[in-house]
């Protein structure tokens, strides 16, 4: 049995992939005009899931030059982005695409791609800041 995989093979090959490295990992025939299909269930569904990681994994290298991501740096968690200023809140992307918004802490290091790598500020930090202003009234 055959099974159509055009529209999967055609946005792969935009993503980078070669026509020749996709057939020879699938069991995969391309005919004169255009249409791909798979022999079967094992190379459709591989080629499916090639695609789904490939989506995600683009999402994810756009997410982390553009915003604000996770990184673990000297055994800690920490934020890694451009332009990081302490005390400012920033939305955090995780790898699986979830967000929260953080706290900017002590910048620590700069990375060599010019993005800045900085702490999340502890949140008990806040309330002894309000604290020491209340003791001063």
């Amino acid at each position: 049995m055959q099974h159509d995989v055009t529209t999967e093979f055609v946005e792969l090959i935009k993503h980078g992939f070669t026509h020749k490295e996709l057939t020879d990992r699938f069991n995969i025939y391309t005919f004169e005009n255009g249409k791909c299909v798979a022999y079967n269930r094992k190379s459709e569904l591989g080629i499916i899931k090639l695609l789904e990681k490939t989506k995600r994994e683009k999402a994810f290298e756009r997410i982390i030059t553009t915003g604000v991501s996770w990184i673990k740096f000297q055994g800690q968690w920490a934020l890694i982005g451009m332009n990081l200023r302490e005390g400012e809140k920033v939305m955090v992307y995780k790898k699986d695409g979830k967000q929260s918004i953080e706290t900017v802490g002590k910048v620590v290091a700069k990375a060599d791609d010019g993005r800045f790598i900085a702490y999340v500020a502890p949140k008990y930090e806040k309330l002894d800041n309000d604290r020491k202003e209340q003791r001063r009234v």
